[in-house]
């Protein structure tokens, strides 16, 4: 079998956002299931794939997939956007105060905005860390993982930002930490969100990590 790290095209947007759903609904122990609507994959697959046709065509965005080319699907992909301005209005600007339209029919709104309030409050005491580039996502298909695959998306985007010896930002789950930490990334804040105030049942306290990677030397 072998995989193939190409760029992600515009082309790509349909598929890429059903590998989300994918990603999500296998897992219904993770906050993005409680965020968006899992009972009809249609909603939030047209959601993502409605934004992912805008970032697909930003210069300040790119995208890498990895695909089998055993079957000619997609398999892993990466998003990293890179910063021009001031990070705490350049990225906080698109979800933050967003109106309830913006969000997928279904969705948790209280939880997506207490969420996002708690993330924007943690992103203003590190956004002065000057750093270039964030990791707004990463997911690789639920068969195929433990192969390696995340780890090659992600050094990808890891060669060229250490190419120009930049510093990177991202916010990871419990399940993705030790990925990042193995990459170079270290844990600067963390914050908490208790599931069970938001109706979830079996509710569990999800923590997300805020981390920085510092530019590395020889990649």
């Amino acid at each position: 079998m072998v995989f193939i790290v190409a760029p992600a095209t515009p082309e790509d947007a349909h598929e890429l956002a059903a590998l989300w759903q994918t990603v999500w609904a296998s897992d219904g122990q993770n906050l993005a299931c409680q965020m968006y609507p899992m009972n009809d994959p249609s909603v939030t697959v047209f959601w993502r794939e409605t934004r992912l046709n805008k970032s697909l065509r930003d210069p300040n965005h790119w995208q890498t997939k990895v695909v089998d080319s055993s079957t000619n699907t997609i398999v892993a992909y990466s998003v990293w956007q890179l910063l021009q301005s001031n990070p705490k209005t350049s990225w906080l600007a698109e979800q933050k105060d967003a109106p309830d339209s913006y969000w997928p029919k279904g969705a948790n709104l209280r939880l997506i905005k207490d969420f996002y309030g708690k993330r924007d409050a943690v992103f203003e005491k590190v956004a002065d860390q000057e750093f270039g580039f964030i990791l707004r996502g990463l997911c690789t298909h639920p068969d195929y993982q433990r192969r390696g695959l995340a780890s090659m998306v992600l050094r990808d985007g890891l060669d060229k930002i250490d190419a120009v010896k930049g510093r990177s930002y991202l916010e990871a789950t419990a399940a993705g930490r030790g990925l990042y930490l193995k990459h170079g990334w270290r844990t600067v804040e963390q914050f908490d969100i208790d599931l069970k105030d938001y109706g979830v049942e079996n509710g569990w306290v999800e923590t997300t990590a805020c981390m920085i990677r510092d530019p590395k030397s020889g990649g």
